[in-house]
This record gives structure tokens, sequence and C-alpha cells, in this order.
């Protein structure tokens, strides 16, 4: 199931009740915003597990053939696997390809958070929904993807770790004085974060508006 949908659903919810009540003719194209953006994060982040699994796919097909051709001497973990072996175990198509799979991940993942930004700027304009809040995703975007040189974060050199349960993890090689300053938890955790404040948030904002209507 696509991360987003319960978001999705509250979100028909909430509009509907919307145009009960009789919303402002602004709220329209916001909606509509809402509706797309929550899209567009949800096929980013299916990209990026399908990137996450052929990558894993493509290391455990080079490890198969490293250890296949020469044998290992267990005693010591160490392959007989002559250099001949090891050009056939790493083809550079794969080590290209692997390479196009890094760079497409972090694009991706970049992405995501101006996205998620854009979502929460949107959200916060509808009606009862202006305290809406995503930490996860607000800080990763502005203090890693759009703003790391501003003097409350200064963590500029780029780094990407990906492949474990987390998702993919930006700007994890830091130098000791940031290393735990704005820390990325993860693109996995940081969506389901955003995906749980904002059914919260809907939740409320629902209860709100038809004890209104409701007098």
């Amino acid at each position: 199931m696509p991360i987003f949908e319960p978001v999705v659903e509250r979100l028909v919810e909430y509009h509907l009740i919307l145009e009960k009540a009789g919303k402002d003719p602004q709220t329209e194209p916001l909606l509509e915003e809402a509706y797309a953006r929550l899209s567009q994060m949800d096929y980013l982040l299916d990209e990026i597990a399908n990137r996450e699994r052929e990558h894993h796919d493509l290391d455990d097909k080079q490890k198969r053939r490293v250890t296949i051709p020469g044998e290992l001497n267990k005693g010591a973990g160490i392959s007989t696997a002559s250099p001949t072996d090891l050009q056939l175990a790493f083809p550079p198509n794969e080590a290209d390809r692997k390479n196009a799979i890094a760079f497409e991940i972090e694009l991706f993942t970049e992405a995501f958070y101006w996205i998620g930004a854009r979502l929460r700027t949107v959200v916060r304009l509808l009606p009862e929904l202006k305290g809406f809040e995503a930490e996860g995703v607000r800080n990763t975007r502005n203090k890693l993807v759009e703003h790391p040189e501003k003097i409350h974060s200064l963590i500029l050199p780029r780094s990407l770790a990906y492949g474990g349960k987390r998702g993919p993890v930006l700007k994890p090689s830091r130098a000791p004085e940031v290393v735990n300053l704005f820390p990325d938890e993860g693109l996995v955790p940081n969506a389901e974060q955003f995906r749980d404040n904002l059914v919260a948030a809907l939740d409320r904002a629902i209860a709100r508006i038809t004890s209104d209507a409701n007098g």
C-alpha cells in the first residue's frame, strides 16, 4: 500500500466536509495541489525502493562471482580468486549501473524533501491545518538540502547512505563537531512521521469543522 494512502483518504473526507461547510474559493487549488504532491511523494518512495533493491541484487551477484571461481580460505576469510576472476565479478557495466543507482537515489531523495516541504506549506494554508508540522522532512530539507551553508547548519560535505531499513540517509558522514547537528533519521522514518502527523492533523480539522457546522 502506498505510504500516503491513509492521508489521501482523510484528505478526501476533509475535502467533502469543507464543501458542505462552504469553503473559501482559494481552497480548491490548494487541495488539488495537495493531492498531486502526495502522489509525487509516493511515486518517489516507490522508485527509491526499487533502486535500493536493484543495488542489493547487483551486490549479491557480485559476491557470488567472487567466491565461486576462487576457493575461500575460511580461516583467514580471504578469497583466492585471481585478478581475472575479480574482473569478471565486477564488470564495468554493472559498476556503471551501481553509480547511476546511487545518483538516482540521491536525486529522488532530495526531490522528496523539496516536494514534502512544498506540501507542508500548502497544508498549513488550508482551514484548521495551520498547526501541521513534520520536523523530519522540514529539518532535512531546510538544514541539509536547501540551506546547509547557513550559520546554524554548516553541514556542507555531501554524502549518502542507503540500503537499510531507514532508507536513504543524507549527509551521514560529518565532522565531529556537527555529528549530532540536525541528523537525518532516514527517509522512511521521516515519511512515516509526515504521514502520521498529517493524518492526525486532518482528523482534528475534520472534528473541528464538523463541530462548528453542527453549531
